[in-house]
């Protein structure tokens, strides 16, 4: 609802202008976080205040850009249902920082928080449930980083004999590995045949 933010553009600027820059494209208010530790902050100011009153929180998204400084971004979704207005909380991070958990604002962001630490390795302080979500619980990598190779390090398979799972290495067949990219197919001789 552009027409709810135009008019009070200058309000919500004005309430988070000491943590973050505000702007409104596509259809939401972009709230970049200016330092990684005010998430707790602003999320709840976005909250309560009565000038935005985001409280429905639609997701948390991690993602990786290894060629930044600042590599990791980490997304909040909002919205608020009185004023039908979306909020976009963007951080951006390095790889060694710890982001406040927000799970005292929005009870249901463990679980996106979880999943951002599972999958890319983004560590929150206060996070009251610090198990792996989608991989398992010996697993020591994070599979949704840039860095992390597309066959991954480990194999991990049932042995029904032992009636347990079993952690090996990855051994892959190099046989059709070989990407050389001159042809052993001599195009001088066909073309010879055909012209003769």
């Amino acid at each position: 609802m552009q027409n709810y933010y135009s008019e009070n553009a200058d309000k919500i600027k004005d309430i988070l202008k000491n943590y973050a820059l505000v702007e409104y494209a596509n259809n939401e208010c972009i709230v970049n976080i200016k330092n990684p530790d005010e998430n707790f902050k602003v999320l709840e100011l976005i909250k309560n205040s009565d000038a935005m009153l985001g409280k429905c929180l639609i997701g948390i998204f991690a993602t990786h850009y290894p060629n930044r400084d600042n590599e990791f971004s980490l997304q909040y979704l909002l919205l608020s249902m009185r004023y039908n207005l979306r909020f976009r909380i963007v951080i951006d991070f390095k790889a060694d920082d710890v982001i406040k958990s927000v799970s005292d604002v929005f009870a249901g962001s463990t679980w996106y928080e979880r999943e951002a630490f599972d999958m890319f390795g983004v560590k929150f302080a206060n996070l009251t449930d610090e198990r792996r979500l989608l991989n398992d619980y010996n697993f020591k990598h994070h599979p949704l980083r840039k860095d992390f190779p597309v066959t991954g390090y480990d194999e991990v398979r049932y042995n029904p004999v032992l009636e347990k799972v079993e952690y090996s290495k990855i051994n892959l067949a190099q046989e059709y590995r070989d990407f050389d990219t001159q042809s052993s197919f001599d195009v001088s001789a066909v073309f010879e045949k055909i012209k003769g």
